[in-house]
């Protein structure tokens, strides 16, 4: 993976006594749109033989949606666009579930988000990611998640923001780091009633068994 001009590439990595190992990473591509990729293992659907490779998409025209298995899981939601003046905050997600065994490359990605080993794990730990109008702060999430870290990257506008959180009592098991992705999903999608199995769902694809 190597950077081309104007495409810009920001990792979160966990730092062991092992190495450097990536979870997730944002892409600004040249044309101005975004990426949010989750690096996954070669896991493939046993029928199709389709890659896991979940990923959320922000598109010029302000279209928004999220992917697994090259399948789209939520109907797209619209925000604002990315070819006018980009004002406040648009939130991309908060992601759980980490750890993947995939080494980092630092010379692959314009900046790296160290994160020390413990914080971020399968059932602990979570990530952030918002695009803010300069001088604005993101949303903020539960208000039981600890920030342990904040990291505002300047190369453009929007500017990008990637945010460690911790929660004060530890992600113990499947369920709630299940629940908490869920919850935040919700939000993403704008809070409609009566659809928490969409949220499930989409939970259950990103961190699974």
């Amino acid at each position: 993976m190597s950077l081309n001009p104007g495409d810009y590439r920001y990792a979160v990595a966990i730092r062991d006594s092992a190495g450097l190992w990536l979870t997730l990473w944002v892409r600004r591509k040249l044309n101005g749109e975004f990426f949010v990729i989750q690096p996954r293992s070669a896991q493939r659907l046993k029928f199709s033989g389709k890659a896991w490779n979940p990923h959320t998409s922000y598109h010029l025209d302000g279209s928004l949606h999220q992917k697994s298995y090259d399948n789209k899981v939520l109907p797209r939601t619209t925000h604002q666009p990315l070819t006018g003046t980009f004002q406040g905050t648009e939130h991309l997600g908060i992601f759980a579930g980490h750890g993947t065994g995939i080494v980092c490359d630092p010379t692959a990605f314009t900046g790296v988000v160290e994160v020390v080993a413990g914080i971020l794990g399968p059932h602990k730990g979570m990530v952030s990611v918002d695009l803010v109008q300069p001088g604005v702060e993101p949303i903020a999430p539960l208000s039981w998640a600890k920030l342990i870290q904040r990291h505002v990257f300047r190369d453009f506008q929007p500017w990008v923001v990637i945010r460690v959180w911790q929660s004060e009592g530890e992600l113990v098991d499947l369920y709630q780091a299940r629940q908490v992705c869920a919850y935040f999903h919700w939000i993403d999608r704008g809070r409609p009633l009566w659809e928490a199995d969409v949220d499930w769902e989409w939970a259950a694809h990103e961190i699974p068994d």
